[in-house]
């Protein structure tokens, strides 16, 4: 079969299907590719995902303290009957402000992404 030729296939019921042609790609050798790395074409950088570093930090944070409170028994207790006095203590409003501070903390985390990201475009260019 070449490669412009279309395939068809019987089904069980008899039906016949025809494909489309398949097309094939031919992979560079390495004669190919080589001179034109060695010609002086200069290879981008991969680009740094900013988000994923600020979120990273963040969550690592947020790890490190959890750790620090659940390696004393003290501070994990204390912490723990202090969280649930004031969860039980929380009225509609301080639950709305507690709502609105973290969804306000998650805005601001990822918005410190996209200037981190023209920062290193900047940078990028001139250099």
């Amino acid at each position: 079969m070449s490669e412009r030729e279309s395939r068809t296939d019987e089904t069980r019921d008899g039906e016949t299907r025809v494909f489309a042609p398949i097309a094939t790609a031919s992979i560079p050798t390495d004669a190919e590719v080589l001179p034109a790395l060695a010609a002086g074409t200069e290879q981008e950088s991969p680009r740094i995902r900013w988000a994923s570093v600020i979120w990273g930090v963040v969550f690592t944070a947020l790890a490190g303290a959890g750790l620090w409170v659940a390696t004393s028994p003290g501070r994990y207790l204390d912490a723990q009957s202090a969280t649930i006095d004031w969860v039980l203590a929380v009225d509609p409003v301080t639950g709305t402000v507690a709502v609105v501070l973290v969804a306000g903390v998650v805005i601001l985390v990822a918005g410190l992404a996209g200037p981190a990201r023209r920062i290193q475009r900047r940078l990028s260019a001139r250099g």
